[in-house]
């Protein structure tokens, strides 16, 4: 009697073999090389079982866990022994009680499967219950492809035991594990601490190809990607660009190959699961696109507008060219032009052709930012790109019309217009970041020991200038956090400081500046 099911069999052969709820059912090329592999060892344990018995599998492990792989083998190699003429021979599958007491009808056939650097060895052992006699050994490889990557890591859960995953050795880029695009897998494990993971993709059409790359799960990752076909060449670096710690890079690519990726710890102490994606789409050019130099830039009309971009392909410019025509501006009017987006954005403002303003971080999470007071008459030209040419992806372009709040020390953008301190005291201030400067000026009576410093969240720059205007000291973040801070000793006389942001452009932002002496 044949204790496997036979419809079972038929089915795994032509519909490929269950895997877990994030993989795809295997293609039929891979059952087809599978049942090309088993047809001689099928011929030789028909040849050695030919008077009959029972045969029991006990499993074919990889890194000695169950493998979905060494399933599907096995259920390949019991199918094709089911079809045989061999009508004494009983056969069971790996969840079949092995009989503790065994005789010599008895066989059992078990075996391992090792991943080499871009190969899967398969060793199959057919053995005598009885006496544990070998009396067949079959040894076959395999290309280590996506797929049969995949049901090496199928069905695994929690790490292997003593650390590791289904997916080591891959430490190092020539153990590179093998991804399909538009695919995901789950359940990598950094372990044990300082652990690396390598990974690898083949793009075959890389025209217009754009790949989104990312880690899932709890852990604090941190990503490079290579390429293409050398693990030395880097394309992209990404610590948090994705929901909270996780790893996130956006890359076109535009030469076929081989591209590899890096996956680590923030810190060597990091350890734990995690999961990685790797998508793939085609980019289309936006409406608006080609603008990418000043003389093929978009027109945008009107200071209240937002409009959707992408920067794509690598190294991608968007040049717009402000429309303000009909427009009336206050006094107190200014123009803000931000993005909002999980990338890392740089702007440039254009004033009749020349360039006015920049900014890097001036707005929020990395992105950039400006305001300025348009002058009728006059053309603006806005460039955005991001801040290393592998930066890509989709943000959001805004203008807007705000007024500014200007605090009471206005106009203090001068050193005739100097705002005084005195000494033991501070002042609260505003800083328009768009290319505000704010002077103040302080004299002593006698020599003394100095300190002029701001206080506040934004990244401040300050410098001391001596009566005639020459700098004496300049200060970036010498004082709390970002701020700026100078500490010298000066002699009697009247002196000045200026305070701007470090990076002009952004929002409108207050602060605090102290004058002491100790």
């Amino acid at each position: 009697m044949r204790k496997l099911s036979i419809c079972i069999i038929v089915v795994l052969l032509f519909t490929g073999f269950a895997m877990a709820d994030e993989f795809e059912p295997v293609e039929t090329p891979l059952l087809e090389t599978l049942s090309d592999m088993a047809d001689g060892l099928v011929a030789d344990i028909s040849r050695e079982l030919r008077s009959g018995g029972a045969l029991y599998t006990d499993g074919i492990t990889f890194n000695n866990r169950p493998s979905q792989l060494g399933d599907l083998y096995t259920s390949v190699i019991l199918a094709k022994l089911s079809g045989s003429d061999l009508r004494n021979l009983s056969l069971y599958g790996d969840d079949a009680q092995i009989p503790e007491a065994m005789n010599s009808s008895v066989y059992l056939l078990t075996g391992d499967i090792y991943k080499l650097s871009n190969e899967v060895y398969l060793s199959l052992i057919l053995r005598k219950g009885e006496d544990d006699q070998i009396i067949l050994v079959s040894e076959a490889t395999l290309p280590l492809e996506a797929d049969v990557a995949m049901l090496l890591a199928g069905g695994f859960s929690g790490g292997a035991a003593g650390g590791g995953d289904n997916y080591e050795p891959n430490n190092d880029a020539s153990n590179a594990y093998p991804l399909e695009l538009n695919s995901s897998v789950g359940d990598i494990s950094l372990q044990p601490s300082g652990d690396i993971d390598w990974f690898y993709i083949n793009v075959v059409d890389a025209q217009n190809t754009f790949l989104s790359i990312g880690t899932t799960g709890s852990l604090d990752t941190v990503m490079d990607f290579y390429g293409p076909d050398s693990p030395d060449l880097l394309i992209a670096s990404n610590d948090d660009g994705d929901n909270g710690s996780n790893a996130l890079i956006q890359a076109s690519v535009s030469v076929p190959g081989t591209y590899f990726i890096k996956v680590a710890g923030y810190g060597s102490d990091e350890t734990g699961s995690y999961g990685l994606f790797v998508n793939s789409e085609e980019y289309v050019a936006e409406e608006g696109e080609p603008n990418n130099n000043m003389s093929e830039a978009e027109y945008i009309s009107g200071a209240s507008l937002s409009l959707e971009k992408k920067l794509f392909p690598s190294g991608d410019e968007d040049w717009y060219k402000l429309d303000f025509s009909g427009m009336t501006f206050g006094a107190e009017d200014s123009v803000r032009i931000k993005t909002e987006s999980i990338l890392d954005t740089y702007m440039e403002l254009y004033q009749n052709g020349s360039l006015v303003l920049s900014d890097d971080d001036g707005g929020s999470d990395g992105n950039a930012s400006v305001i300025f007071s348009p002058v009728t008459g006059d053309e603006y030209y806005i460039m955005v790109r991001g801040y290393s040419s592998s930066t890509l992806g989709d943000y959001l372009l805004s203008v807007e019309t705000i007024v500014l709040e200007l605090d009471s020390y206005e106009p203090d953008n001068s050193q005739e217009e100097a705002t005084v301190i005195e000494m033991n005291t501070t002042q609260n201030h505003t800083l328009i970041m768009s290319d505000d400067i704010d002077w103040y000026t302080f004299t002593l009576n006698r020599p003394n020991n100095v300190n002029f410093e701001t206080f506040g969240d934004m990244d401040t720059y300050v410098i001391m200038y001596d009566n005639q205007g020459s700098i004496i000291q300049e200060s970036d973040d010498d004082g709390t956090g970002y701020n700026g801070k100078i500490s010298m000793y000066l002699e009697g006389g009247t002196y000045y400081c200026t305070v701007a942001l470090y990076s002009p452009g952004g929002e409108v932002t207050d602060y605090s500046v102290g004058l002491s002496s100790n």
